[in-house]
């Protein structure tokens, strides 16, 4: 309430809800950071202990994070 200027602002608390799905096949990827390796060479002897990072993700049907 603002009695200096008179007026009175009154709201109500609104209901929000956050909840995810179950995981859907067609929002799933599997990948890598270098595609291909072998392809260049570069796995070949000595070199044949190289690491790489697989990346993973999956959403619900909506698209959202799971």
């Amino acid at each position: 309430e603002r009695t200096d200027v008179g007026i009175t602002i009154i709201s109500d608390p609104i209901l929000v809800a956050i909840n995810g799905g179950f995981p859907s096949a067609d929002r799933f990827f599997i990948g890598t950071a270098n595609n291909n390796i072998e392809g260049f060479g570069i796995i070949s002897g000595n070199n044949s202990n190289l690491e790489y990072d697989v990346v993973a993700s999956v959403g619900d049907k909506f698209g959202n994070p799971v």
